[in-house]
């Protein structure tokens, strides 16, 4: 019985510990070495072994002569305990062991619904949406996927070595001012990108900066880097107001995302930045076309030299100059040669800017200010003076109405006018000249005649060098090398000698070399100079040289003139003068530099325009003027009996929309012909067009620029935020914007202390244009587009509000509201809500509730006075028309007409004479001109002769109805 007792004593054990190896085996708790209740199954497992164990013990021969009999009952209690307590953990380990698992299939399951809302996230921001907006979705989607609270991104200022808030969501006004401009330096958010790997940090003021001085809930924050190679780019942060939040395993998820989002963060940066070479190119190539422009329409001549005056009239609006004056010093005293008003005025200050000016060599500006009603000084008048050649005289610009900002550009331009100028005073000076002299003004109108070709010039250069042989005498030697195999060889001269041809030299050989490598003109002017220049010159060249000289005495003068093709130096042109004429020879040189210049810089024009267009053209396309005219007149009848067509009511639909699609191409055309006829687009459109609003604010705080985001407004200087959205094009006048934009910031910022900022916002909403003017504090976020919250009120509601009324008049004009913030003492905002078009809104145009209007319509073209009176009596006008100028003033001394409708380009007597003609019987009679895309209309002929309305070909019915209304409150025949 005992011995039995003991086998199945031995077999419970050996039963117990196969069982206890065999569930741990099975469930890999050694292996899971984070699972739960690990401790209490190993310690569970022992216990029972241990209870097993003790009955093993019992089992044995003699255990009852081993111990005391009292001893005994304690063994079996020990026996049980050992047993129910290795029971119970081995139960309670095993409960927890499942539940850690089923904790972490949640966990996982999880983690791929996260997965697949983050995959979700990458396909929708595959669409082409904005950069800002981009960052927004993706941070919100994370937010969403990840069950997190708030977060943000911030995008690295490699300039300025700080990180920009460029979204956040969740967060609070106060965190969002904190963290808007967030340091680079010692914080976790720079460790991160250093290190290129995610931080977590358990606290907000820990993220250092400006952050550390603000109480937040927020107890736990991730850092994840979004870095490109070594290029850092931002970073994401994520909060949580529950502690350790997040682990390793958020970093996990993050950073497959913060590489996708690097990656377009880097795409939209290249495009943006192509995209802006691509303007610059875009605004280089209009800068030459209009430089081209502007130098041919001042240079242009009938063959006869021109007058400083007339050169003076020429050079009005460069660089804004409404004053233009050619000026100099004879003996110390001002002698003004020529500018474009009768008398002028200059004080002492004019003298010694004048002064300065020849003496430093290098344009000087001369700002004069004044004090406004406000006792804020501005800037009253501005001049620029650049100094004329080599002499005493200078070139004045003048601006009677603000300060004159002179760009490079136009500081070349200028700088190629003075040089012009300085010829001009030179022919003027000596009236008296040789013919040798005046053939050199007939040689600059040739070079400016003259077609060059870029890829084989020889020829063209060939003819240059006849037109100089001209101007020298016949003592002169001239000289024009070709570059060949990296030297200079002569292929023309002018002198005799036999062996020239045989001339060749080497880069950097004697000031000819020299030129060839620096490309700018050289000039020895004495007879030592020339014969030290002479000795460095090979031993052949020298010996070929001279006898090139001849009997002539040696040489008291060089001059070398490079012709640049292609930034190198192609060909260049050596002048030896002899005898001591050194006035002469002075004259000479810079005539030479000048023709040489004019020829260069018809180069460079030539090979920037075929650099953009891809194309060389060696002049530009000319349109007669008539053909202009009467396709203008055509396309205008075309479009204008498409409107009235459409307005029949019964109109069939196919039949409607046949017209909509002539209208449209009878559009397009004009605007293709428009830009024949221009020759070139200078991208500036006129005062009397439409623009762009986005264009006119750039325009404007690009023209008061003081440096980087710094800008005049009034004549103070504020930093300047534009924020400009996408605004459709509208037909809103470039003129009107411009004064409306220039009112409303002088009046905005009159109470508004220097130390804020100003920003400009432009968007739409439901067809409307709105325009945002606002200030705040540094370290505060921008007032939000008005157009949410805004109260807007026409213009007659807002007296009370805005006190200028020369703002609400043209606010009026534009038929715009406007919202004003009536809490604060100072507004800090001006919002103007402006319709896409200011034509009548409504479907039936404006007839006046009084007697029939009446107008009178000259136009010296049948198809036009037709499609004036078919447009003037759907609109319920009486209307008069006449194809005789002359007759035209009679008739309106029959009729009086309310409203005077002429044509620009008519024969005997054009628009502007026949509106001074009626101006000077009825002052107050309101007139129309009409005109086409070929004609430059000057401002202040139009303002000389009475014109109050310019109507571009081909205009609109709603155009000629707008205009009509606007003037007919005028008329002083109603």
């Amino acid at each position: 019985m005992n011995m039995m007792q003991l086998i199945l004593a031995i077999a419970y054990t050996l039963i117990v510990t196969t069982l206890a190896i065999f569930v741990i085996y099975r469930l890999k708790v050694s292996v899971s070495r984070e699972a739960g209740g690990r401790g209490l199954l190993y310690a569970g497992a022992g216990f029972i072994v241990g209870a097993s164990l003790v009955n093993v013990i019992q089992a044995l021969p003699g255990y009852l002569l081993w111990f005391l009999p009292g001893v005994y009952p304690y063994i079996d209690i020990l026996e049980f305990v050992l047993l129910g307590t290795g029971a119970v953990l081995f139960v309670t380990g095993l409960i927890m062991y499942f539940t850690f698992w089923g904790d972490r299939d949640v966990e996982v399951a999880n983690h791929l619904e996260k997965l697949k809302l983050l995959d979700s996230l990458q396909q929708e921001s595959r669409y082409p949406y904005p950069m800002m907006e981009l960052l927004e979705r993706v941070l919100k989607g994370l937010l969403a996927g990840l069950d997190e609270q708030a977060g943000a991104v911030f995008l690295f200022n490699r300039d300025k070595r700080t990180f920009v808030l460029a979204t956040a969501v969740g967060l609070k006004k106060e965190e969002i001012a904190l963290l808007e401009y967030y340091p680079y330096g010692h914080n976790i958010v720079s460790q991160a990108i250093e290190d290129d790997t995610a931080m977590i940090t358990g606290d907000f003021r820990s993220l250092g900066g400006k952050a550390q001085l603000a109480a937040s809930n927020y107890r736990s924050i991730l850092v994840t880097p979004l870095k490109s190679g070594t290029r850092a780019v931002g970073a994401m942060l994520f909060f949580s107001t529950e502690e350790r939040r997040y682990t390793r395993e958020y970093m996990q998820i993050t950073a497959p995302i913060a590489e996708w989002l690097v990656q377009k963060i880097e795409v939209s940066r290249l495009t943006r930045e192509l995209k802006r070479k691509d303007n610059e190119l875009t605004q280089r190539n209009r800068y030459w076309q209009e430089f081209s422009r502007r130098l041919h329409r001042m240079l242009e001549s009938s063959g006869r030299m021109l007058s400083p005056a007339a050169f003076t009239e020429r050079c009005l609006g460069l660089a804004e100059a409404d004053e233009v004056w050619l000026l100099g010093l004879v003996n110390g005293r001002l002698t003004v040669h020529g500018g474009t008003k009768a008398r002028a005025e200059f004080s002492e200050n004019f003298k010694t800017a004048l002064v300065g000016a020849i003496n430093k060599r290098k344009a000087v500006i001369l700002n004069q200010e004044g004090v406004g009603d406000d006792g804020n000084a501005f800037i009253a008048r501005s001049s620029v003076f650049c100094p004329v050649g080599e002499g005493d005289n200078a070139i004045l610009l003048r601006k009677n109405t603000g300060a004159i900002t002179l760009h490079p550009e136009d500081l070349r331009l200028v700088e190629t006018m003075a040089s012009v100028a300085a010829i001009i005073i030179e022919g003027v000076s000596v009236q008296g000249m040789s013919a040798t002299h005046k053939r050199g003004f007939d040689a600059i109108t040739d070079v400016l005649k003259m077609s060059i070709s870029l890829d084989r010039p020889d020829d063209d250069i060939a003819a240059f060098f006849a037109n100089v042989v001209e101007i020298c005498t016949d003592e002169d030697v001239l000289l024009l090398y070709r570059r060949a195999n990296g030297r200079f060889k002569v292929v023309q001269s002018k002198g005799n000698g036999e062996d020239v041809h045989e001339i060749s030299l080497g880069m950097g050989e004697g000031t000819t070399g020299k030129t060839a490598i620096l490309r700018i003109p050289e000039a020895l002017a004495t007879v030592t100079a020339v014969e030290e220049n002479l000795s460095e010159y090979d031993e052949e060249n020298r010996i070929a040289l001279r006898r090139l000289f001849g009997e002539r005495e040696r040489p008291s003068f060089q001059g070398d003139y490079p012709v640049v093709f292609h930034d190198r130096t192609d060909y260049i042109l050596t002048w030896y003068g002899f005898g001591e004429k050194t006035a002469e020879h002075q004259d000479r040189h810079r005539l030479l530099t000048v023709l040489v210049g004019l020829l260069n810089l018809r180069i460079e024009l030539l090979a920037v325009a075929d650099r953009v267009s891809g194309e060389t053209t060696a002049s530009p396309l000319t349109v007669p003027e008539q053909l202009i005219n009467e396709v203008n007149n055509d396309l205008s009848a075309i479009a204008g009996y498409c409107q009235l067509a459409e307005r029949e009511p019964n109109l069939p639909g196919d039949v409607s929309g046949a017209l909509t699609e002539v209208l449209k191409t009878t559009e397009r055309m004009a605007k293709r012909f428009r830009g024949i006829t221009l020759g070139v687009d200078t991208g500036a459109a006129k005062q009397g067009e439409s623009a762009n609003l986005n264009d006119v604010v750039r325009a404007i705080f690009t023209r008061n620029s003081i440096s980087g985001n710094l800008h005049m407004i009034g004549g103070r200087p504020f930093e300047v935020n534009l924020v400009l959205g996408e605004i459709p094009d509208s037909d809103m006048r470039r003129d009107s914007l411009i004064a409306l934009l220039n009112e409303a910031c002088q009046v905005f910022t009159a109470s508004v202390s220097e130390d804020e900022i100003i920003t400009i916002s432009t968007y739409t909403r439901e067809d409307r244009i709105y325009l945002d003017i606002s200030r705040h504090r540094k370290n505060f976020p921008p007032v939000e587009p008005v157009a949410r919250f805004g109260r807007y009120l026409p213009p007659e509601q807002l007296a009370g509000q805005i006190a200028d009324s020369s703002l609400l008049k043209l606010l009026q004009a534009f038929h715009g509201e406007a919202a004003v913030d009536r809490y604060s003492r100072v507004p800090s905002y001006y919002s103007f809500r402006l319709p896409l078009t200011t034509a009548a809104k409504n479907a039936d145009y404006e007839i006046p509730a009084e007697r029939p209007l009446t107008i009178l319509a000259v136009d010296d073209q049948v198809v036009i006075l037709d499609l004036l009176a078919a447009m003037c009596q759907s609109l319920g006008y009486t209307i008069v028309t006449t194809r005789d100028s002359r007759k035209g003033a009679a008739l309106y001394q029959e009729h009086r007409p309310d409203i005077v409708i002429v044509d620009y380009a008519m024969p005997e007597m054009n628009g502007l004479e026949l509106a001074r003609h009626i101006k000077a019987v009825s002052p107050n009679a309101p007139i129309i001109l009409i005109t086409g895309w070929g004609v430059e209309l000057d401002q202040r002929q139009l303002t000389d002769s009475g014109i109050d309305y310019v109507l571009h070909k081909p205009f609109r019915l709603e155009q000629l109805s707008d205009a009509i209304n606007r003037l007919k409150k005028t008329s002083p025949n109603r």
